[in-house]
Parts: C-alpha cells; structure tokens; sequence
C-alpha cells in the first residue's frame, strides 16, 4: 500500500503561488506587449494611448499593492485569495467584452489591485513561512515558475492574437484564474485567528497616505509622457503637483503610527541597496520588453506569431537564472550575483541595439537569450536581497517593496520608450521600417545607460553613507569637537 503524502499548508501555499503567478503571467502581462499592435488598429487609436493598457497595469501595482498589502493584513487569507480570484474573472470578462480602449485601461488599473491581494498573501503563507537561509532555494522555484510562464507568454499571445482576437487571452486567463480560486478553497484551511469587529481593524488604516502615493506616482508618469509628447509647460506643472503629492505622502507616513511605506527601512543599506536595484530591473526589463514587439512587427515588418515565437527566447534562458541565482545568492550573498548580472544586460542590450535594420536571426536570439537569462538572475537575486535585509517583523513588505519598485521602474521606463515609439510610427504604413528600427535602437541604448548609471550608484550610496556615519562618530568622539 502506497504511503500518502501530505502537503502542509506552506507547500499548498507554495504551488497555488506558483499556479497563480504563471496564470497571471503567460497571458495578461510581459506577453500582452505582442498584442498591442493589433490593438492599435481594433481600437483605431495612437500607439501611446494603447500602451497605457500596460502601463495603467503598471500605475495599478504602484499605487495600490503596499495600501492593499497593510488592508489584506486584517483579514482572513483564505477569503481573501477566493474573493480575488472571482473578482479576478470578472474583470477578465469585462475586458474581453470592452469596446473602447479607455474602458480597457481603467480595467487594467482594476485588475492590477485585484492581483496584489493573493499575490502578497500567498508568498507570506509559503515563503515568509520557510526559514530565512532556505528563502533563495524556494525564491529560485517560485521564480522558475514564472519564467516558465514568461517564455511562454509571448508566442501563445501572438498565435492567439493571430489566429482569433487578444480578447480570448483575457477571457483563458479569467477562467484559470476562477480554478485556482476553487484550489484555494479546497487546498488552504483558515487559520483560526479570533480578529476583532471589522471597523476596528481599520480605524487607523492610513488611507490618506496612500491615496497621495497613488495620486503622485500616476502624476508623474501622465506629466512625463506629456512632457515628452504634448506640452512642456502642461506636463513640467503636472510633474510639480505630483511631487508635492509624495512630498505630502512622506510626511504623512513618517507621523502615522502603522504606515503603508515604513520609510525608515530604507535607512538599513540593505533595504535601501534591494529597493534602488528593484527600479532598475523593472526599468529595464519594462523598456526592453516593450521595444522589442514594436521593432519586430512595424520595424522589421514580421507577423505578431513570428514575432512571439522570436520573443520565446528572450524569455527561455530567464528559468535557469532563476534557479542558478537563487542557489547561488544563499551561498555567495545577493549583492555578488547582482553585479555580474547586471554587466550582462547591459552588455547583451548594447549588443542587441547595435544589429541595425537588417540582422541576423542567430545574432538576435543570441543577443535576447543573454538578456533573458541575466534579467532571471538579477531579479530573483535581487528579491532574495529584499527578503535578507527586511526585519522579520516587518517581512509582509518584503515582497510589496520589492513589486511596486520593480513596477514604478518598469512602467516609468515604458512611459519614455512609448513617446519615443509613437514618434517614429507617426507616418509608418504597412511592412518594415529603417526610421523605427533606428529608434527603437536609440531606445535601447538609452535605457541600457541609464540602467547601468542606476545600479552603479545603488552600490556605491549605501557605502558612501555608511563611511559618512562612521566619519561623523569618530568626529562626535574627538576631544574639543564642536559636534
């Protein structure tokens, strides 16, 4: 008689994550940058209005993930997870059905929240359960998972995008995730904690600060596009306003007794070292993605199905990285996996970048393959720098840190790129273009530079700071200093 394995409540935890993660992935998310060309012309609308049905997805992420994140903490997890993954099909459905492209962008910035809710709870129940030395193996499987999905993504969106319409992306993805909602329902039992009436729990909920961390955060990028492609003097006012608005959210948060962004963390270098590396990988990750679908369907003139099947390998090395650098980070530490990845991408883009108008096809899937596999490792390394650095006490921000940063990074950077993609696509008609091709290359060298100026001086900031602190103790302990 066979013996019968038992999961416990962290390994069922662990796999509807990685379930989750990979429905939210292979369909609505890095894949859907294959899609938005046809888009463009279902919704006869400018290539920078239809971006913003990912970057909405993004400003989603930033604005709401660490408030809902502080909010899921007061309640039970499981019905959190189950009411999510039903809301989550519901929103799937409206999108699919949606007739106008503004509709659908407001239903990303809906579904983006929605995510955030079993998304945050799942990785506390499985990996915030796991001891801290065993979090870079199990970060390497949650991510494996991921990338699995991501390599996916981009050629099942372009056969479908092909074949039938974007819209039955949504409309699998909500249907998956109502299944894993019914998992979760079968597979988590409720935890038992007695909680007190529900307006107790949220009487001192910092709504007012999130609010303006929302508002300040989508500012900024609509000043930034606006900048780029409309009015200076319009998008430069809109940018001052939305500074104000994270002036006022950092005062807010300093006061409040159970802030949504404790911003005294950052002061740990480590925290600090994860947060700044966590804006440039989204950085460069959100802009690479995005250029690529463009310069290979209105550059290079190829079909969304042959440009998928191409995005497949920027996608394929991202698995192994994964695993590799979560194996690694346990044993070498987070900041010497990060470095050497990050000189990877930056050399890999510059490679990628300097192809020109008629390439290849070995040199391309070379070039995305090594951009691919340094992207998994610096990432999931990165995380596991997020999760080492975070005191137990405060872990639950672990992750939502890390997503939002990643998020702002990543939405920032498609905000720029899409101003400069619009720009070249103005007179473009059917078949490839040389004029694209040149800037979407200028893009990528852009961002790459600035990708790598970022993570230069996310490592040399924390070190600066901490010889200065050391610096002004030896001065403090001087017989006859004026300190």
């Amino acid at each position: 008689m066979r013996a019968r394995i038992e999961f416990t409540q962290r390994s069922k935890a662990l796999v509807l994550l990685m379930l989750f993660q990979s429905a939210m992935h292979i369909g609505t998310t890095v894949g859907l940058n294959v899609a938005l060309p046809q888009m463009v012309e279902d919704f006869n609308a400018d290539v920078g209005v239809v971006v913003w049905v990912q970057v909405a997805y993004g400003v989603g992420l930033i604005g709401t993930a660490l408030p809902l994140g502080l909010l899921i903490s007061h309640f039970e997890p499981r019905r959190v997870i189950v009411f999510s993954q039903a809301f989550e099909l519901v929103v799937c459905l409206a999108i699919a059905l949606m007739p106008n492209v503004y509709g659908v962008i407001v239903l990303r910035v809906l579904q983006a929240s929605v995510r955030s809710l079993p998304w945050l709870s799942l990785q506390m129940l499985s990996i915030g359960e796991f001891p801290p030395e065993q979090r870079g193996r199990v970060l390497a499987i949650t991510t494996f998972a991921v990338g699995a999905a991501m390599l996916a993504s981009p050629p099942l969106v372009g056969l479908v995008t092909d074949r039938w319409d974007w819209r039955w992306i949504f409309v699998g993805t909500g249907l998956v995730m109502g299944l894993i909602g019914m998992l979760a329902i079968l597979w988590l039992r409720p935890t038992g904690v007695q909680r007190p009436p529900v307006r107790e729990r949220l009487a001192g909920f910092d709504l007012f600060g999130s609010l303006l961390l929302m508002a300040g955060a989508l500012g900024l990028i609509v000043a930034l596009q606006l900048t780029i492609r409309a009015s200076l003097a319009l998008g430069l006012g809109i940018a001052a306003v939305s500074l104000l608005a994270l002036a006022a959210s950092v005062r807010v948060e300093m006061r409040h007794p159970d802030p949504v962004v404790p911003f005294r963390l950052f002061r740990i270098p480590g925290v600090f070292l994860g947060a700044s590396q966590a804006v440039m990988m989204g950085w460069v990750t959100g802009a690479f993605l995005l250029i690529l679908p463009f310069l290979f369907i209105n550059g290079y003139g190829w079909s969304a199905a042959y440009a998928g099947s191409i995005l497949f390998f920027v996608n394929a090395a991202r698995p192994p990285g994964n695993l590799v650098s979560g194996w690694l980070s346990d044993r070498m530490g987070s900041t010497a996996i990060v470095i050497p990845a990050a000189a990877c991408i930056v050399a890999s883009q510059f490679f990628v970048a300097a192809l020109g108008v008629s390439p290849w096809l070995v040199l391309i899937i070379a070039g995305i393959l090594v951009v691919g596999f340094a992207q998994g490792v610096g990432q999931t390394a990165n995380l596991r720098q997020m999760y080492a650095s975070v005191p137990q006490e405060k872990l639950r921000l672990a992750p939502g840190l890390n997503l939002v940063l990643m998020s702002l990074g990543s939405t920032t950077a498609q905000a720029v790129v899409a101003s400069i993609i619009a720009a070249a696509t103005v007179n473009i008609g059917g078949g490839g273009s040389p004029d694209l091709v040149s800037a979407a290359s200028g893009a990528i060298v852009m961002t790459t530079v600035v990708f790598g100026v970022g993570i230069a001086v996310s490592q040399f900031w924390p070190r600066l700071a901490m010889r200065r602190d050391t610096a002004d103790e030896d001065t403090e302990g001087k017989p006859g200093s004026s300190i």
